[in-house]
């Protein structure tokens, strides 16, 4: 039997279009091995092209059941990790996040890098991804909460996901005796699944039991196997999101140790200014609310309060009559206005006017505060101003 041989042309053409093609398998691989486990960049990793993934994976994967040798990576100096790891978010954020495997990993990594990058704009650009990513699973209705006072211990998690993991073996293919393994009572997959959602898993807990759910996803698990699975996903997915976004919004150090990179520290300003613009996609006016009872101009940073006043644009502020609450009370109208006249920073306070025409329904009227005068005196922010009479007033 002969076999064709195809035309140098023709080799050249695949070879083109497999270098045009970008494949989240080799994203996916370089963010890993660009990252300790404990989020620290590496000098040295295995990051591959998307070209050499795709011979990697699929040509030479495919041979091997011939015989051949699967291609290794060597590992290589890495001159700039920053440049590269933000060359690999543009890639992970470019895939389809509709697809569950790609949104799996697009919240994974976004989630891990939003709290344990050590750069700056690494942690930015991950938390407005996460914030973009997380809009497409639904009507979120809890705000976010911080991590329990009792989470889950790493022995924990580890034990839980290896029950979801023994627990989809044995339902893909049963063993032949019933007896559990080291004598513990047998458990369905879906108790598994059960247990893993039960426990506080603190974020790098959640991404990894996501990305096994993921797996599990894409196996041989089908019908009423892959329930608990999808249900388990979902928790998960949102967990990763909840933990990394709230986090983000103080921006404070993930542990006592003392993270190093070329932007070293925590606290950043425009890490926190992603993290409300991020929020307030996500979950809304009730978030909104929150945050702006929360602000306070003089202590926050610019960039936060002006990501605060262009989620006032977008979203409004919910209808109130004219004129102000009562004293005490809280009054987001006013502090919108006070930040438009007060606040020393000038990109802020035209954020503010912004948030201000969105408020009152009168637009972009003006950038001018004076503009705003009439307005404020109806609203009962400013008082009118003394005018003394006039010589001709004056009764002699």
């Amino acid at each position: 039997m002969k076999f064709a041989t195809p035309s140098v042309g023709w080799s050249l053409l695949a070879s083109a279009l497999l270098c045009a093609c970008q494949f989240v398998g080799a994203t996916d691989n370089n963010l890993r091995e660009l990252h300790t486990e404990d989020g620290l960049h590496r000098r040295t990793a295995k990051v591959v092209s998307h070209y050499s993934y795709a011979t990697s994976v699929a040509i030479t994967g495919a041979l091997s059941r011939l015989g051949a040798k699967t291609q290794t990576f060597d590992a290589q100096s890495i001159k700039d990790p920053l440049s590269t790891c933000m060359a690999a978010l543009e890639e992970l954020a470019g895939y389809d996040s509709r697809d569950p495997w790609e949104r799996a990993l697009q919240i994974e990594h976004f989630s891990r890098l939003a709290r344990f990058d050590p750069w700056a704009l690494s942690r930015e650009r991950a938390v407005l991804e996460l914030g973009r990513v997380a809009q497409l699973l639904g009507p979120w209705t809890d705000l976010p909460q911080p991590l329990g006072a009792e989470p889950a211990s790493t022995e924990q998690s580890v034990a839980a996901i290896q029950s979801v993991l023994r627990a989809a073996g044995q339902a893909v293919q049963p063993p032949a005796s019933a007896a559990a393994p080291e004598g513990a009572a047998p458990r369905t997959l879906a108790d598994a699944c059960a247990a893993l959602a039960a426990l506080e898993l603190p974020l790098e807990a959640s991404y990894r039991a996501l990305r096994v759910c993921a797996l599990l996803q894409r196996s041989r698990l089908s019908g009423k196997d892959l329930e608990p699975v999808l249900a388990l996903r979902v928790q998960l997915e949102r967990r990763c999101v909840s933990l990394a976004l709230f986090g983000a919004l103080a921006d404070a150090p993930p542990d006592a140790g003392e993270r190093l990179g070329s932007d070293p520290g925590w606290n950043k300003a425009v890490v926190q200014a992603a993290a409300v613009t991020s929020c307030v996609r996500v979950w809304g006016a009730p978030m909104l609310e929150k945050l702006l009872r929360e602000c306070d101009p003089r202590r926050d940073a610019p960039e936060r309060v002006a990501a605060l006043m262009e989620g006032v644009t977008r979203l409004g502020l919910a209808p109130q009559a004219l004129p102000a609450p009562a004293e005490g009370a809280f009054d987001a109208r006013k502090l919108v206005w006070q930040i438009s006249v007060d606040h020393p920073d000038g990109a802020v306070r035209i954020a503010a006017l912004d948030a201000l025409g969105r408020v009152t329904g009168r637009g972009r009227v003006s950038l001018r505060s004076e503009d705003w005068l009439d307005w404020a005196r109806e609203a009962g922010y400013v008082r009118a101003a003394y005018v003394p009479p006039s010589d001709e007033e004056i009764d002699p």
